[in-house]
């Protein structure tokens, strides 16, 4: 066994679901515009914003606004962000809940990293 705390860390995978399965099957919707990776919010967040994005303003707009401030949180944070990359899919749960205080959702907010090297933007029950 090469990790003494991961008695799994040696077994074949039986079974692995991907981001790209988790879109198709409409699970996560991605958010195009965005690279590198595939960036994600998750069917519940959408519909949080959809609920909340205010009058004047579209779900579109709303959607845009809050991955400007998920991109700006990761750049802000890019050392972090590498340095959880390196020891697997990063997971930002305090610090980004705190940096998206006020967000449309009006809801804590988690940020997962996915296998693509892109990110996906979730509520902690969704993870």
């Amino acid at each position: 066994m090469s990790n003494n705390n991961d008695p799994f860390a040696d077994a074949p995978v039986i079974f692995s679901y991907t981001t790209e399965n988790a879109i198709d099957d409409g699970v996560l919707i991605h958010v195009e515009a965005i690279s590198p990776g595939k960036w994600c919010v998750t069917q519940g967040v959408m519909a949080a914003v959809e609920d909340n994005a205010g009058e004047g303003r579209t779900p579109a707009q709303a959607l845009h606004n809050m991955m400007s401030d998920v991109l700006a949180f990761v750049q802000a944070h890019k050392a972090e962000v590498i340095k959880q990359a390196q020891d697997g899919l990063p997971l930002f749960t305090t610090e980004f809940d705190r940096w998206m205080a006020g967000n449309v959702t009006g809801k804590t907010l988690w940020l997962g990293g996915n296998e693509t090297g892109g990110f996906t933007v979730m509520f902690p029950e969704e993870r």
